[in-house]
């Protein structure tokens, strides 16, 4: 299963974050995540669910601003984060 959900354009040259997140047996983690980014004052971009065979994914696009707090809170929620890439839309 893919599906996705645009919060916000993302706009010209803004930087863009890929946080990527294990699910490895949490099935209520998308409104928990959602609520996690909100709390932390971050800019939620997207989120798109992924299922492949038993792993499930959860990849956030998250703004620039306070990523780290972002993280560090999701580590702190006890989420498997699995990989945090930066990219530089419009190129």
């Amino acid at each position: 299963m893919l599906g996705t959900l645009r919060v916000r354009p993302v706009e010209g040259n803004e930087p863009l974050y890929q946080v990527v997140v294990s699910l490895d047996g949490l099935s209520d983690a998308e409104p928990a995540v959602r609520q996690l980014v909100e709390r932390h004052r971050g800019e939620l971009k997207q989120l798109r669910h992924e299922t492949r065979g038993q792993q499930a994914r959860l990849h956030l696009y998250l703004g620039r601003p306070r990523i780290d707090d972002i993280v560090s809170a999701l580590n702190g929620a006890g989420f498997d984060v699995a990989a945090v890439i930066a990219t530089l839309q419009g190129r």
